[in-house]
């Protein structure tokens, strides 16, 4: 009589659809939770630039414009406000933006917009008194 050990070919077939099943279920959930970190990464560096402008705005009384290409995309303008350029991320995941001037807009002064990707030029608003507004993401 003859020992065979091993696996058959319709065992390996079963073990096979099973584990294709579960990646095809938990690569889209890993993007969408890789998406969300992102979002809040997005967030979190609005909020510490509205730190940063209201701390340079009590020593010198006006806001500094930041924004990602242009007249106000100078280095010197992000070390002014004693923050990293958020801008110089390589590769960029957010632009981020700033109003300056005497005074802030009420609404929509700090802005992040997803510059790659499948939310390519969504956009995240931060209020002037901190409020985010995802209304342009979804």
């Amino acid at each position: 009589m003859r020992c065979v050990k091993g696996f058959t070919l319709l065992e390996i077939l079963f073990y096979c659809i099973v584990l294709i099943i579960l990646v095809s279920t938990s690569v889209p959930l890993f993007l969408h939770m890789r998406e969300q970190v992102r979002k809040e990464e997005a967030v979190s560096n609005l909020r510490v630039i509205l730190a940063a402008q209201r701390a340079y705005y009590i020593e010198r009384k006006q806001f500094l414009a930041l924004s990602p290409t242009g007249a106000g995309a100078k280095a010197e303008n992000w070390a002014a406000l004693g923050i990293k350029n958020f801008n110089a991320v390589v590769p960029p995941i957010f632009e981020y933006s700033f109003s300056g001037g005497a005074t802030l807009p009420a609404n929509n002064c700090g802005r992040a917009v997803r510059a790659d990707g499948p939310f390519a030029k969504r956009s995240i608003f931060i209020d002037a008194d901190g409020t985010i507004d995802y209304s342009k993401w979804d």
